[in-house]
Formats: C-alpha cells, sequence, structure tokens
C-alpha cells in the first residue's frame, strides 16, 4: 500500500471516531459545494454549452446602443441598417435578419391555434450553419416563388405525426397560403432578446412586404457569423465605421445611436444575466463562509490533538510528515463534502427546473455535466488547501519540551486566528444579508408604487390578427375594433374595454417630437419619447387620473382633427411654463401636426424584470388617427384591456371574437395584478434565492461563533472553575463568555458593513428607490447578525456558568 492510501486509510479512521465534527464539517462543505454546483450548471446551460449550430461562438447578434446613455439596453437595428451593413461589412461570412411574428394555422376556416414563430431572410440557416432533418431549408430562388416555410421538430411531431409527407404540404397561416419546404433538426433553438420559448414555424421574409423594403426602418435582429480569425471587438469597430458612414448620409436617420455585438447565445440570457450573477456571487460568499468555518472547526481540532501530535513527534514523526496527514484529513473531508454536494445539486438543479423562477429555461435541458462534477472535485481541492493548510501547518508544530512541562495535560489555546476566520465569517454573512435586504426593500417599494392606475378588476387578453388580411386595411382593422369592442362590452359584468399596442407596465414605442413654434429638434436627438396607441375609454378602465383636458371619445376618427394626449412627464418636460392643452406637437418626420387635448397621469413601467420603476414620457394617439396600423398584427399581437366587476372566462372572449373572425387567436386572459406580479417576477424570484443564500450563510456564521464558544468554553474549563471557587457568580461567567461571542460579531459586523457599502453602490445603480446608503438595511441586518451570535454564544456560556469548580480543578 503506497504511503497516500496509508495517510487516507488512518484519516477515514480517525475521522470516524469524531462522528459529530466529520458529519458537521462533510454537510457545510455539501451544503455549500452542492450550491456552487448547481448554480454552475445552471450558469453552463445558459452561457458556456454551445449552442446547436456550427462553431456556435462565431454567432452573433448586431444592435443599436444609444452612445450618450450607454448603460440603457441596447435596440434592435433598422431593416435599412442591415441592408446597409451586409455588402460594407468584411468581417463577417454571413448576415441575416429576422423578425418575430405569431402565425394562426387554420384548418377549413377555423382558428385551430397560434404558434410563435420567425420571419427570416433566405440565407439564415445557412449564416447559422443547420441544415434540415427532412426536406429542405430556404434558397434564393424562393424568394419569386409562394410563400414557404419551414417548421419545428416539435411541430412536426405534435401536430402532424412526424409524417413525412409534410414536405410540400400547403399549410394556411394568417389566411394565406404556405407551403412547408422542411422540418428543422430536434435539438434546433434560435432565441433572441428576452425570447422564453423557440420559433414552431419559421418563413421567408417576401420582397413584396411594403415593411420590409431597403429604405424601411422597421426593427429586424441582425443575425451574423464572424470570419475565421476575426476579433468581435474589431468586427464591431468596422460596423459601428459603417454606420457612421451611414448616419452622415441619412437626414431623417436616428442620430446618436453606435453598434453593439455579442454573441447570440449571450443575447439568450440578456434578461436574467443579472440574476445569475448576483446568485452567483452569492454563493462564492457562501463557499468562503464555509471554509472560514470548516477552518475554524479544523483549528479548534488541532487544539484538542496536541497530546496525539506531541506524541507522534516523540516517536519520530518530523513536521511535514504531521502536515501531510493533517492534509490528507481534510482532503477526504473536502472530497465526502463534495460527494454529498453532488447529489444536493442534483436535487437543486431538478427543483430549478420544476419552478422556473425566471420564467425561461434555456435551450438545453439543465444538466449536471461532466465539468460540474470536475468543477466540484475542483472545488475539494481548493477547499483543502483554503480550509486545511493552516490548520495543518499549525498544528505540525509542536514544542514537545513545553508540552512535556506541562505534563500533557490541558488542551492549548486556539488563538486570534480562529476569531478571525469568526470574524470573517460574520463579515460576508451580514454583506450578503445586507444585499439581500436592499433587493427585498426595492421589490417591496416596486409592490407598493403608486402606479399611476388602479389594476382591480381589469383584465388583459393578448389577440393575434391574421398579418396579410389586416395590415395594410386600416379601415378593416379599425372595423374589427370596433365590432370586438361593441360585442365585449355587453357581455355580463364588463364595464369597459379598449386596444392597445402596448399594456400597461411595458412603455410604448419610441418616437420623437417636435413643438410647433419652436426651432426643430438637432438631428441627432435621441428617440426619448414612448408613442402609444389607444382606443378610447382606455383611461377610463385604468382609472387613471385626468389632469387636464379630456379623454378620447367615439367622435375622433380620421375625418375629425387630429389630436393627441400626452403624460404628465411630457408636460413637465416640454410645457414646464404654459398649458400644454391646445397647443401642436409632431411624432417622428412622416405624422401630421396634431393638437394636445389632454393630459394624463403618467403610468409607470418596468422594463423586462428590473427593479427599476421608471415614469416615461408617453405620448398617446387615437387609433382611428393613427397613419400606420400601430395596432401590428405583427409579432405579439395587440391587447384587449377590460374591466369587469366579475372575473371573465377566456372562452367568453374568444366566443365574441370569433364571432366578428374565427380565424383571429385569443390567448392568455391575465388579470392586471398577474401582470404586475409577472413584471417583477424575476426579481422576486432572484430575491427569494438570495434571502435563501444569506440564511444559509446566517447559520453557517452561526455555527462559527457557538463552536468557537464552545470550545473556548471547554478549553478554559480550569480558568472558569478558579474564578468560580475565588467567588465569581454564575453571571459573571455567563456575561463574561457572552461578552467574547458579541465582540467577535462585533469586529465581523464592523467589517461586514464597510464591505457592503462598498458593494451597495453597485446594488443601488440597479434598484428602484433604494440607494447605496440604504441606512435601514444596515441597521436592521447589523442587529439581526448581533443577536444570532449572542443567542450562538449564550448556550456554552450558559454551560459553562454551571461548571462544578471542584469538576474543572480536577483538570489539574
Amino acid at each position: 500500500m503506497s504511503a497516500f492510501l496509508r495517510d487516507v486509510h488512518y484519516a477515514v479512521r480517525v475521522l470516524r471516531r469524531t462522528p459529530a465534527f466529520t458529519v458537521t464539517t462533510v454537510m457545510i462543505l455539501a451544503l455549500a459545494i452542492g450550491a456552487n454546483v448547481a448554480l454552475f450548471s445552471i450558469v453552463d446551460a445558459w452561457f458556456f454549452r454551445p449552442l446547436h449550430f456550427r462553431d456556435s461562438n462565431q454567432v452573433v447578434i448586431a444592435l443599436r446602443r444609444d452612445l450618450k446613455r450607454p448603460g440603457e439596453i441596447p435596440v434592435f437595428a433598422a431593416y435599412r441598417d442591415y441592408v446597409d451593413w451586409k455588402p460594407a461589412a468584411r468581417s463577417f461570412q454571413g448576415m441575416s435578419a429576422m423578425y418575430w411574428q405569431s402565425f394562426t394555422m387554420t384548418e377549413s376556416g377555423v382558428a385551430a391555434k397560434g404558434y410563435f414563430g420567425l420571419n427570416v431572410s433566405a440565407d439564415m440557416f445557412e449564416t447559422l450553419g443547420v441544415s434540415a432533418e427532412l426536406g429542405r431549408t430556404f434558397l434564393e430562388p424562393d424568394l419569386s416563388g409562394p410563400p414557404v416555410v419551414v417548421i419545428s421538430h416539435q411541430l412536426w411531431q405534435e401536430r402532424f405525426g412526424g409524417s413525412r409527407a409534410i414536405v410540400g404540404r400547403v399549410l394556411t397561416l394568417n389566411s394565406k397560403s404556405y407551403t412547408v419546404l422542411g422540418v428543422l433538426p430536434a435539438g434546433f433553438s434560435l432565441r433572441m432578446e428576452n425570447q422564453a420559448t423557440d420559433p414552431q414555424i419559421l418563413a421567408l421574409m417576401q420582397p413584396s412586404d411594403p415593411d420590409y423594403r431597403p429604405g424601411s426602418r422597421q426593427a429586424v435582429a441582425v443575425i451574423a457569423r464572424l470570419k475565421p480569425g476575426i476579433d468581435m471587438a474589431a468586427a464591431q469597430a468596422e460596423l459601428f465605421a459603417v454606420q457612421m458612414a451611414i448616419d452622415a448620409k441619412l437626414p431623417d436617420g436616428a442620430k446618436g445611436y453606435g453598434v453593439f455585438l455579442t454573441r447570440l447565445q449571450m443575447d439568450n440570457a440578456r434578461f436574467i444575466r443579472t440574476s445569475l450573477i448576483t446568485l452567483m456571487a452569492a454563493v462564492v460568499l457562501v463557499l468562503l463562509i464555509a471554509c472560514a468555518n470548516v477552518a475554524g472547526l479544523l483549528l479548534g481540532r488541532a487544539a484538542y490533538r496536541q497530546r496525539e501530535m506531541a506524541l507522534r513527534t516523540a516517536l519520530g514523526s518530523g513536521r511535514g510528515r504531521l502536515a501531510r496527514q493533517l492534509l490528507t484529513e481534510s482532503l477526504v473531508l473536502g472530497l465526502a463534502g463534495a460527494t454529498a454536494g453532488v447529489l444536493f445539486a442534483y436535487a437543486g438543479v431538478r427543483g430549478f427546473m420544476a419552478a422556473n423562477p425566471f420564467n425561461q429555461l434555456p435551450p438545453d435541458p439543465i444538466t449536471i455535466q461532466p465539468r460540474a462534477l470536475a468543477f466540484a472535485a475542483v472545488l475539494a481541492l481548493v477547499n483543502t488547501v483554503l480550509f486545511g493548510a493552516a490548520p495543518a501547518w499549525r498544528s505540525s508544530r509542536v514544542d514537545l519540551g513545553t508540552f512535556l512541562k506541562s505534563r500533557g495535560a490541558g488542551f492549548g489555546r486556539v488563538g486570534p486566528g480562529r476569531n478571525a476566520l469568526v470574524a470573517v465569517e460574520v463579515a460576508l454573512s451580514l454583506m450578503l444579508l445586507s444585499g439581500t435586504a436592499m433587493v427585498s426593500r426595492a421589490v417591496v417599494k416596486l409592490l407598493t408604487m403608486p402606479l399611476g392606475f388602479r389594476p382591480e378588476h381589469v383584465e388583459v387578453s393578448t389577440v393575434n390578427l391574421p398579418a396579410e388580411r389586416y395590415e395594410t386595411d386600416h379601415a378593416h382593422l379599425t372595423g374589427f375594433y370596433d365590432q370586438v369592442l361593441e360585442r365585449v362590452r355587453a357581455l355580463p359584468g364588463v364595464q369597459a374595454a379598449a386596444f392597445t399596442n402596448r399594456p400597461p407596465l411595458t412603455g410604448g414605442l419610441l418616437t420623437s417630437l417636435r413643438v410647433a413654434g419652436r426651432p426643430e429638434p438637432p438631428a441627432d436627438e435621441t428617440l426619448r419619447f414612448e408613442h402609444q396607441i389607444i382606443t378610447p375609454r382606455y383611461f377610463e378602465l385604468l382609472s387613471a387620473p385626468l389632469l387636464r383636458g379630456r379623454w378620447f371619445n367615439d367622435g375622433d376618427t380620421e375625418s375629425s382633427a387630429q389630436v393627441v394626449i400626452i403624460n404628465e412627464a411630457v408636460a413637465r418636460s416640454q410645457f414646464p411654463d404654459s398649458d400644454p392643452v391646445g397647443q401642436q406637437i409632431r411624432l417622428g418626420k412622416d405624422d401630421p401636426w396634431r393638437t394636445i387635448v389632454g393630459v394624463a397621469g403618467s403610468l409607470r413601467t418596468i422594463f423586462y424584470n428590473t427593479l427599476d420603476a421608471k415614469e416615461p414620457r408617453t405620448i398617446y394617439v387615437p387609433a382611428r388617427q393613427s397613419l400606420k396600423p400601430g395596432f401590428s398584427p405583427r409579432s405579439n399581437g395587440v391587447w384587449l384591456m377590460l374591466k369587469s366587476e366579475r372575473p371573465l372566462a377566456l372562452e367568453d372572449i374568444r366566443r365574441e371574437v370569433s364571432a366578428v373572425d374565427a380565424t383571429v387567436v385569443v390567448s392568455d386572459l391575465r388579470t392586471m395584478d398577474r401582470v404586475l406580479s409577472d413584471a417583477i417576477g424575476q426579481p422576486r424570484q432572484r430575491t427569494v434565492l438570495l434571502a435563501g443564500f444569506a440564511l444559509l450563510a446566517l447559520l453557517l456564521s452561526t455555527i462559527g461563533v457557538y463552536g468557537l464558544m464552545a470550545q473556548n468554553t471547554a478549553q478554559r474549563t480550569k480558568e472558569i472553575g478558579i474564578r468560580m471557587a475565588l467567588g465569581a457568580e454564575t453571571g459573571d461567567v455567563l456575561r463574561m463568555v457572552i461578552r467574547q461571542g458579541i465582540s467577535v460579531a462585533a469586529v465581523g459586523i464592523v467589517l461586514g458593513i464597510a464591505a457592503a457599502l462598498t458593494s451597495g453602490r453597485l446594488l443601488a445603480s440597479m434598484l428602484y428607490g433604494v440607494s447605496a446608503t440604504d441606512l435601514m438595511s444596515y441597521v436592521v441586518v447589523a442587529v439581526v447578525v448581533l443577536a444570532v451570535s449572542a443567542l450562538a454564544a449564550y448556550i456554552p456560556a450558559r454551560r459553562a456558568s454551571h461548571v462544578d469548580p471542584l469538576e474543572a480543578l480536577r483538570y489539574e
């Protein structure tokens, strides 16, 4: 048997003789390592596991970013940007465009089901490096033929039973015939931004589409493949230069926007990245606390093993031999903790998948991959070094002469090293708890903030219209809305109903603004106003306040004077010293001059599960006076909003809509309370997970304080006995021991607050209504940590206060 195996065998024997210590240490490590491995697996699935494309790390998405506000979220490029980029940029071997679209599949004129899909350029699959599993994908000649689509493997199996006859079959989608060219592979996944699911239908972008011709400013996602050896930073710089040259030639271009490149895989998780990074930082802190805790336990245990170390030294063992044995014991503990941690990680991953706290999962299932197991092994080795090296080196340093003079009795003191470790544990746990407290306060403020409207008794439903029937026919579109609103208002209990192209909390499309009688805004002014299209009674059903003027009414039609309503934020910024009602404004370049007829209170927005509620500058236009079909049937449809005395059933809404047009799909009826809950669902779930890790950190630091006081009390048994024999009261001993525990915790609290103030600045930049010096959070957390530390010290202190002096003096 090799020397290492003998050391392992002896380490197992030694650890078996102290089951309480061994189990406690292994469980501490298992919890910390398990949390890290679970989150590593989640992050790995989102960011590092390759997408199902050839050389997927070369696939990027090109976005536009406001140069004056680089911290704001990038936006999609215009279609004409894509048209100009493609021939000019030399850093890419392929560049394609796509946009979201909902498809309604009908059979015999009856709406069967709505499907999420994409419209893509002909070379999209070539850019991605994907071939069809059955049939083929798009080719350039398809642009001059009838409309064609490819479908997902899932849709092929679920709707068509996996029939190979699907190729060449004609489907009726959005009241238009499409020929199926092929079926995509089972693993195909194409996502962008906050897209939660994979597309089921991918249609070829048609050159006859008026919104996607060379000069169009409609938004598209631009997907590109870098050439081999081209750095992404260099490609971004080249594309930026191309765009600046284009903007200089276009007087109506959006000025002040640069180009931003990111890998498509990173963009898939754009809006959960903050959550994952925050949680990863939390579990790393938990791991550090666990390491400090275990190191403290080993230091305390070393004091009890001084007699053993002295005897082994007397028998000829050198310091290196003793240190190696102690390190082996630490390694055994680390590997045992890692093994148990993998089991915890497996359970954690399963729970995460089932709960889906962020309302979206990565394209591939989250599993414990081999590299996650390797990560666990690395953690075990790192932990061995972190928590085992110092105790092993300290314990192996034995002064045999001093030990023999003391006749081998008693235990050595732990020394200041253990106190320092416990103080670090307390500091790290306070740092994590204070961050959790700040995030929790921000979530509470979001939940209790004034929204600018009343969500009670308001429900929202998504309506997906066939684009080919409604997109270009404004009269047909508004006629549909009028008939649907008339029918749903007749439903029992319904008090009001309205359509909008953006539901509350989500904001509107960006536009520029010009006020009559004032100079035209500079050409480089970015789009800072939100443009929302509504039907009459939209504000009434939300119980929004009317500050001046009037609401829209049924008389605001195509033939009447062009009108507009602005919110309080616009009035404050554009008309600070005058009454805006009666003044004229113009939106964008092509819109007519409109007269302001009312000022509404500002309705707050929450953008993509952020912890920030904003007061946007919003301008409202009546649906009948929108030159464009602003309720675009493309993408995610439009929203039907209702106020009712009693909850409505989705089937009731579907019945009334189908009576107007049976090919229209109605889905997802939700209360406004649910919409609000979903808007902050990710921050709320992030807070819950963060709170769980913070409580785990507090538990570990409590164990640290308890272990320190218990071991110190045991080592001071003789001293305590002498004090009590000399007249010390029980209360004196109790206060002495508790004071020692609180003093160590107090040092940790001071260090933790200093660290929390530093990290709080970063958190405060992402939170709503909470500052980096949020004293309430720090005070509450400090009191909690101090109280828990005092409780942890009280138990050994109470035991020490009941020491029998005669029994204590027998140690001598």
